[in-house]
């Protein structure tokens, strides 16, 4: 069966046809050979065979993107990106998944990379489309910030997705804001949230209205207060202290924002009490990256918010 799936003639016709279709054409071919393998390793082949299923296609997966992480200098085909949509599209966690971790590796090194400027972009529409849907959770939702944290210029909003499907402002930050309140301190969740926030933070902070900014660094603040309040989770505090040593929202400790003064005194408070965190780790992280944030407020990097309100 592996050499079937190298050969790869099952991918032929994926750009003419839906993507899901193709995938389900392929998985019907071995499903016989698979109901084998769970025949004679499990009595019960009803209860098994999902899981067993899944698990195939999980191979498949890693054996279909294999050959992506050495693709020659003319890069990722357009029928290399359908096959990434098409399993990171699948309803199959341990899939998508796959597809994710893929992803994350190829934008970490986009800026030298395989990945043409306008297949980043249709991948970006399909993560942003899984966002918004709430398709997906878990380690999968935590890989899938990971991917946009590397993206940033391409959060800028309004984002353009399928057809004449248009997110403004309003109703992508509301979508980010209502994850603030419901992950329920996952982790590895809430440690992917926070570097995407901070990142979708700074990059949209300029074009936003005056109004708007002070409701998104609320949000942001409140997210961060709370992260900075679990006790029993070093390692969400380690990131919050990497996230604001990072720089990108420094604009907010320097210029308090109209009508929300006590925003900047609040996330002054945050740095504080990481400086004096019981874990060492955390201390040294937050003490290692002040001096990145003293040096951007002294360069002024921040915006004049009493300015635009003023006009």
């Amino acid at each position: 069966m592996r050499l079937f799936i190298l050969d790869q003639t099952w991918f032929s016709g994926a750009i003419s046809q839906p993507h899901s279709d193709t995938l389900n054409e392929f998985y019907s071919t071995i499903e016989t050979a698979t109901e084998e393998i769970i025949k004679n390793e499990h009595p019960t082949k009803g209860q098994a065979f999902p899981t067993g299923r899944t698990l195939v296609k999980k191979e498949i997966a890693r054996i279909a993107f294999h050959p992506l992480y050495r693709v020659s200098s003319n890069g990722l085909t357009s029928s290399d990106i359908s096959r990434i949509i098409a399993f990171l599209s699948t309803p199959d966690y341990e899939v998508s998944l796959v597809a994710l971790e893929f992803l994350h590796r190829i934008f970490l090194s986009h800026e030298d990379g395989p990945v043409a400027e306008e297949h980043v972009d249709a991948i970006v529409k399909e993560l942003l489309k899984l966002m918004l849907d709430s398709k997906i959770k878990g380690e999968c939702l935590a890989m899938l910030y990971k991917c946009l944290s590397l993206v940033p210029q391409l959060l800028r909003f309004p984002w353009r997705l399928d057809g004449q499907r248009l997110v403004q402002f309003n109703e992508g930050w509301r979508h980010i804001a209502h994850f603030f309140n419901t992950i329920n301190q996952q982790p590895d969740v809430m440690c992917s949230l926070l570097h995407f926030s901070s990142v979708l933070v700074n990059e949209i902070h300029e074009e936003a209205l005056n109004e708007d900014i002070g409701e998104m660094i609320e949000d942001w603040v409140s997210f961060i207060e709370t992260c900075a309040q679990c006790e029993e989770n070093e390692i969400i505090r380690l990131t919050l202290s990497q996230v604001i040593g990072s720089g990108n929202v420094t604009f907010v400790l320097a210029e308090p924002l109209h009508a929300f003064e006590n925003l900047t005194f609040r996330l002054w408070k945050i740095i504080i009490n990481l400086l004096i965190d019981d874990s060492v780790e955390v201390k040294i992280s937050m003490a290692s990256g002040l001096p990145n944030v003293l040096q951007s407020v002294a360069q002024g990097k921040c915006v004049p918010m009493h300015a635009s309100n003023s006009q």
